[in-house]
């Protein structure tokens, strides 16, 4: 199983080079819909970045950098990702995204 702390490690690595786009990145272990353990992801981005034109640029982009530096499958891990514009977060004030 992966480490958290690791991942923790990983996850910021990557977080710095996104830019500003991406505001921060929080994860969680659970299940899946099938049961399959996984690594599920909750990315908030800027409000500029959730625009249209935009956030398929930026969510390919994030996601290809995390799973590249997390390796999720080598733990047998699924992997899922959430995407959320900053604007949103505050206005939910959801604490699991904060």
């Amino acid at each position: 199983m992966l480490e958290d702390t690791k991942l923790q490690e990983a996850v910021a690595r990557v977080a710095a080079t996104l830019g500003p786009e991406v505001v921060r990145v929080r994860y969680a272990f659970g299940q899946d819909w099938a049961g399959a353990e996984s690594l599920f992801f909750r990315v908030v981005v800027s409000d500029r970045a959730s625009r249209r034109g935009v956030i398929g640029r930026v969510s390919e982009q994030v996601r290809q950098a995390i799973v590249s530096e997390v390796r999720p499958w080598e733990y047998g891990l699924q992997y899922y990702f959430d995407f959320r514009s900053d604007s949103e977060c505050k206005e939910l004030e959801d604490p699991d995204w904060d």
